[in-house]
């Protein structure tokens, strides 16, 4: 096999990108290479201190990714929710509070973290995976595509490419894709590129012992969301929510100011003895959001059916959770689309193969 040249190339070492490749391995396919252009994996997942800055929860019908944890031995547990909560409606409207129904369906989160799955899939993908590898030029040479980067040139039978399709747009191809699949990745959302998290430690859950349930709703103010955040074993104690945009431009002290003492309205004095303080704002994730920016229009539309063709003669796909049809803009959206895809392009080649053999005979 000649040096740097693969079956299938994956451009992105996400979530899509890694369960993609899981696949690949799965159905015996060993000829893989996963460009990551940043020196971690993991996309819009990113857990620190056991907080999920990143994408968080799993809802009763993302069958894809329960299976998919179920395989690698992971285990899911409910979001705590019990216990007073409280909305605002617009600034200066009264605090309302109320009680989550125990009825209700249940959201739920990944023991160890969402960052437990990137984890076990990389630990099953290590040797596939190049990081620190940015994509500058997609070429198609006839019965290869030229993966152009700045560690030098890949070749490929197939190349999925599965970062945020905005962020995709910046990539040249030769020859030009169709206007109508250039319009549609520069006009995609980008799924949590408008997002602002934010998390804090905590030595006890002081606001359980009051009968809270640390969920804070609003419209107004510094925060729009803020749930328990704590693990399932007892170990760490945490808050964790998303800042309001206009906090953006805030220099980082007055922003840990401003959400601190807004958490502490409704939950009391002792969120200020927090541990550790961490905010994430992923519009400025050059991999992520990029210099492209957030889209003005969030069209969350995701699924595109531009996106469920292929180009550059058969051998360009996009993957990623904007391209999927089935929850689209969710973890599951991500693990569905790298799963179907995968199965989809080894159908393909298993077919063909089975062509051949026939007219051999």
């Amino acid at each position: 096999m000649q040096k740097n040249r693969y079956k299938y190339i994956i451009i992105g070492g996400g979530l899509s990108g890694l369960t993609s490749a899981f696949q690949f391995k799965l159905s015996n396919e060993t000829n893989v290479k996963v460009l990551e252009a940043r020196n971690v994996l993991g996309g819009r997942v990113h857990t620190k201190s056991g907080i999920d800055l990143g994408a968080t929860w799993l809802h009763h019908d993302h069958t894809s990714i329960f299976s998919l944890l179920e395989h690698l031995k992971l285990e899911k547990y409910r979001q705590f929710d019990s216990g007073e909560s409280f909305y605002t409606a617009y600034s200066g409207a009264p605090v309302q509070t109320f009680h989550a129904d125990p009825k209700e369906v249940p959201s739920y989160r990944i023991k160890g973290g969402t960052h437990a799955l990137i984890k076990a899939l990389a630990e099953q993908l290590m040797d596939w995976i190049e990081l620190e590898t940015v994509v500058e030029k997609i070429i198609d040479e006839g019965d290869c595509l030229i993966v152009k980067t700045n560690k030098g040139e890949f070749k490929s039978e197939q190349v999925i490419v599965t970062v945020p399709p905005r962020l995709g747009s910046t990539i040249k191809f030769q020859p030009n894709l169709p206007n109508n699949v250039l319009e549609a990745m520069q006009t995609t959302h980008t799924w949590f590129s408008h997002a602002i998290k934010v998390g804090l430690t905590f030595d006890a859950p002081f606001w359980r012992n009051q009968g809270k349930s640390g969920m804070v709703i609003g419209a107004a103010g510094e925060l729009t969301e803020l749930y328990d955040h704590s693990n399932e074993e007892g170990t760490v104690f945490s808050l964790m929510g998303f800042a309001h945009e206009n906090l953006r431009d805030t220099n980082p002290e007055e922003q840990k100011k401003k959400i601190v003492d807004y958490i502490a309205q409704f939950l009391g004095e002792e969120v200020l003895d927090y541990q550790e303080f961490f905010i994430q704002d992923w519009s400025k994730e050059q991999f992520i959001t990029g210099e492209i920016g957030i889209h003005p229009q969030r069209n969350t539309a995701y699924g595109n059916p531009v996106f469920q063709k292929s180009y550059l003669n058969g051998k360009l796909h996009f993957s990623g959770t904007e391209t999927s049809r089935v929850q689209g803009g969710y973890l599951e959206g991500a693990v569905h689309r790298g799963l179907s895809l995968a199965q989809e392009l080894r159908s393909t080649e298993s077919k063909s193969e089975d062509g051949a053999a026939g007219k051999a005979h």
